[in-house]
Formats: structure tokens, C-alpha cells, sequence
């Protein structure tokens, strides 16, 4: 049964580490707008200015005893220099807490004071007291590694990379011509329409449209311009009459709608068959 002692001492650690994630992204927050050495020399000032309050009131209010000439020469040298471990600390909170995120920071911090307190205590380094090497505490070092990993992979970041922007078009008078086929113009003014490709771009259409216009002694812009747009559809679709050669242009588009009426003829009656 732990003692009452023992269970405050916990509660206050854990507080402790809820503050510590706090204070990086307030160390942080300074840096990022006052610079971070002023930030790290502010945090161990505000600290400093602390841990006096704490000493006087636990010197003088508790009645606690302080540090005698004896006690102060028996500390090893390397008891001294805590406060540059600490600094060392804060100072890598402020630098990547941004760039790694409170969680991923944290969790590498206190994997590494995981696995650097087993060492410590199973060598009894530092002035720590000597505990046998347990393999319940290996274990524990695996999961907090892997731990460690899952926090790292699901980051919870949802920014994406940028899209690359979209390619330039290049311009029309610099395109080479297709193999096999003739000018728009020339083509239009015999009544005749060149095989084309599966594909066609918005400026074909145009291009073709207007060469049919100026030729056109009868028929609406309107007319001409849907049955160019209606070639290009069954160009896409595989049509056999947008590529038929030998086809004037109102040839192609009576020859594509009768094309379309036996399709949507077909497809009805396959319904009515699924149905029955």
C-alpha cells in the first residue's frame, strides 16, 4: 500500500508534466515573437524569481534547514551544473516544439527520460539509489518507443502538399499539324470534314466553327456551331459516323443523331426485357 506521501508525490509530478507541455508552447510563443534566446533567457529569469520564493518560504517559513559551508564542499563537481541541463531543455522547447508539435516533442522527451532513468538506476549513477534491471522495465521501454512511433506516424497533420500549377498551352501557331489533315478553312469551303482524332480542344471547335460560318450560305451560327459541337461528342464517344469519311458536315450530324436514336431504341428496350 503506497503511502500518502507517496500518492501526493504522484499527483504532483503529473501536474508537473501536464505544466511542462504547457510551458513549451508558451516558451515557444515568446520565441517566436521576441527571438528565442531572449525567450530561454525569460523563462529561467520568471524561474529563477520562483525558486527563490520556494527556498525563503521553505527555509524560513518551514523551517527546513539550508545549506551549511560542510554540505556546500561535499557536493560533487558535476552537482553544480544541473541549471545547464535545464537551460538545454528549454532552449530545444522553444526551437521545435513548432516544428514537431507538443505531442511528438513530448513523447520523445519523455521516452529519453525513460530510458536514461533505468539505466540510472540499474547503475545507481548520479547519486541515484541501485535497482536490479527488471525485464517488466525492458518491456516498458519497448512500448513507450513504440508509443513514441504511433505518435509520430498519426501526427494529425491534414495539410497537403501543394498542387503543381497547370501547365502552360501552348500556342496554336506553334503546334505542328496533325498527319493527314487540311486546312479548316479549305476543308469547310469544299463541304467536307477531315477524319478526326478521339479528342479535339475547345479551340478546334472555335477554329472549325468559324471557317463553317464564313463559308455558309444558309443555316443559323447557332445551327453550325451545335452540330460542330455535336461532332466532337461522338468523336469522344467512338462514334463510326464522326469519323466516316467522305461525309459533309450535315451528313455527319444527321448520321450522329440517328446513331444516338438507335442507342437510347436499344437501351429502352434492354430496360423493358430486365423488366419483364
Amino acid at each position: 500500500m503506497p503511502s500518502t506521501i507517496a500518492v501526493v508525490g504522484a499527483f504532483c509530478v503529473a501536474a508537473a508534466g501536464i505544466l511542462l507541455s504547457i510551458q513549451a508552447g508558451m516558451n515557444a510563443t515568446l520565441g517566436a515573437i521576441s527571438g528565442r534566446s531572449f525567450a530561454s533567457l525569460v523563462s529561467f529569469a520568471t524561474g529563477t524569481i520562483a525558486i527563490v520564493v520556494f527556498f525563503t518560504v521553505d527555509t524560513y517559513g518551514l523551517k527546513n534547514s539550508g545549506p551549511s559551508s560542510e554540505s556546500i564542499k561535499s557536493v560533487p563537481w558535476w552537482g553544480w551544473f544541473g541549471g545547464v541541463l535545464g537551460a538545454y531543455y528549454v532552449s530545444c522547447n522553444i526551437i521545435f516544439v513548432r516544428i514537431l508539435g507538443s505531442a511528438i516533442l513530448t513523447a520523445i522527451f519523455v521516452s529519453g527520460q525513460l530510458i536514461t532513468a533505468v539505466v540510472l538506476d540499474s547503475m545507481g549513477w548520479v547519486g541515484f539509489k541501485k535497482r536490479d534491471l527488471h525485464w517488466a522495465r525492458l518491456l516498458g521501454i519497448f512500448l513507450m518507443i513504440a508509443g513514441v512511433i504511433l505518435i509520430s506516424v498519426f501526427n494529425g497533420d491534414t495539410t497537403s502538399s501543394p498542387e503543381p500549377p497547370p501547365p502552360l498551352l501552348p500556342d496554336s501557331d506553334s503546334l505542328p499539324p496533325a498527319p493527314g489533315s487540311q486546312d479548316v478553312g479549305d476543308t469547310a469551303s469544299q463541304g467536307l470534314v477531315t477524319p478526326r482524332p478521339s479528342t479535339r480542344s475547345l479551340m478546334d471547335i472555335a477554329v472549325a466553327a468559324a471557317a463553317k460560318l464564313e463559308n455558309q450560305d444558309n443555316g443559323s451560327a447557332s445551327d453550325v456551331v451545335r452540330g460542330e459541337v455535336q461532332l466532337v461528342v461522338a468523336d469522344v464517344s467512338g462514334s463510326s459516323a464522326a469519323t466516316a469519311p467522305g461525309f459533309t458536315s450535315q451528313q455527319r450530324v444527321a448520321a450522329i443523331s440517328k446513331e444516338q436514336e438507335q442507342q437510347q431504341h436499344h437501351h429502352r428496350q434492354h430496360q423493358h426485357q430486365q423488366y419483364q
